[in-house]
């Protein structure tokens, strides 16, 4: 009988172990914390060792194949803490983000009342405004209204004071005869211009000059009448001027009363638009600090957002790293070392003639004896 096909299938078998090697070959040069040196030993040693089939390894390649095993078991003790720790930073992400969107929605309610507390508090500002501008017209009307009240006061006023004047001044110096003797004929004189302007009798004002001239004791009666009818024109001139200086004395207090009362409430108006002033100034600070407030949450809140894509996104290659590794080095390491010697797979052909048959199935065997040799870097 004769194994035909079994060199092919050497050569197959031969040419897997190879791929299996060069990817535990690869793995083994990702080990972290190992140094190059140590790897590429290892890596030397893997065809001399892992691709020898278990039942024909010695003492030494055991040895060998247990350090690829420590470091493979190294190498999956730090993929799984990889796994663990972006596990780990995913799960932190994620209860961050309940708080943050609370956050923001919180900072979003804050901003919506305060944003109505600065739209009512700037309202009261303008109406304060427009308070405070009718309050300062009101005190620059009552003034207007003082000064053309009082105006008439003031011409009496000065209209008493120059008659009384000439009453105190000459009339009354003249009377009682205590104007100097040289002084006399000037004061009379004085006096009459002063009554012909307050269109005084010109008959009684010759009449007045002469009787004023003499001396108290030389007065006859007719000058004393003269000088009686004089004091009566004064008084009769005098009297309206003073009732109109009295009646208006409550009118001038009234208007005066006015403009304080004017002026307090500007002060007061003025004060109230401090305070809404300053209420307004707080209103549009807190409104302000609500904006930023809300753009940091909302900055605080996508950056987490990013953060967490980022570690799904870490996890899952860590993940992808480890089923890589398990598939392409775990389980390759394992189907080496538990590898055994195949058993030759044996197609029967068609028996030629006896003697034929004889020597064509002793050339085949030797054949196939020498084809299933394993190169010397596996066998070795």
């Amino acid at each position: 009988m004769v194994a035909k096909g079994s060199k092919r299938k050497v050569a197959e078998v031969v040419d897997v172990v190879a791929d299996k090697c060069n990817n535990l070959a690869n793995a083994l040069e990702s080990a972290p914390n190992l140094p190059a040196e140590v790897v590429a030993m290892l890596v030397e040693v893997l065809p001399y060792s892992l691709c020898q089939p278990k039942d024909k390894r010695h003492r030494f390649q055991e040895q060998a194949i247990q350090a690829v095993d420590n470091v493979l078991q190294e190498i999956e003790g730090t993929l799984k803490k990889k796994i663990d720790d972006t596990r780990n930073n995913l799960t932190a992400a994620r209860d961050q983000a309940a708080p943050s969107e609370a956050l923001v929605a919180a900072t979003k309610v804050k901003l919506q009342e305060d944003s109505l507390s600065f739209t009512k508090e700037t309202k009261t500002l303008a109406e304060s405004a427009l308070n405070f501008r009718a309050a300062r017209k009101a005190v620059e009307d009552a003034k207007v209204f003082q000064q053309t009240g009082d105006q008439d006061l003031k011409v009496a006023a000065k209209q008493k004071e120059k008659l009384q004047a000439i009453i105190d001044e000459l009339i009354e110096p003249l009377k009682s005869g205590v104007v100097p003797e040289a002084d006399v004929e000037k004061s009379c004189k004085t006096l009459l211009t002063s009554l012909k302007v307050l269109e005084f009798d010109e008959a009684m004002l010759m009449v007045l000059g002469s009787a004023l001239a003499k001396v108290p004791g030389n007065r006859g009666d007719f000058d004393l009448m003269a000088i009686d009818q004089l004091d009566k024109y004064m008084a009769k001139h005098i009297s309206p001027i003073e009732a109109t200086l009295q009646a208006g004395e409550e009118g001038r207090a009234q208007r005066a009363q006015g403009v304080k009362l004017a002026e307090d409430a500007l002060e007061q108006s003025l004060q109230a638009q401090k305070l809404r002033a300053d209420d307004f100034e707080s209103a549009w600070k807190a409104k302000k600090d609500d904006e930023v407030a809300l753009e940091t949450a909302k900055r605080g809140l996508k950056d987490l957002a990013t953060q967490t894509k980022s570690c799904e996104k870490a996890l899952y290659n860590c993940e992808a790293e480890a089923d890589v590794f398990h598939e392409f080095a775990r389980t390759t390491f394992q189907d080496l070392k538990d590898r055994t010697t195949p058993e030759p797979v044996v197609e029967l052909e068609k028996v030629p003639d006896a003697p034929m048959a004889a020597t064509t199935c002793a050339k085949e065997e030797a054949v196939q004896e020498a084809d299933v040799v394993l190169p010397m870097a596996i066998a070795a």
